[in-house]
């Protein structure tokens, strides 16, 4: 469930500040986060990196 409340800010915080600025910031807290609750990194990191990415391409698309 925490996976959509992070997608979701990520690709509202690609709209004001550049893809790699959001990644970079929200990566090490959003692992760090994860590990603290017991859950694997990745399950909270990976869904940052590909809403970033999406976030860009949904802009590009709509040009």
């Amino acid at each position: 469930m925490a996976e959509n409340y992070d997608t979701a800010l990520v690709i509202f915080l690609t709209e004001l500040t550049s893809n790699l600025v959001t990644t970079a910031t929200l990566l090490p807290v959003m692992g760090a986060i994860a590990v603290q609750a017991g859950v694997p990194p990745l399950t909270l990191t990976v869904p940052i990196t590909i809403a970033a990415s999406c976030a860009c391409t949904a802009l590009a698309l709509r040009q």
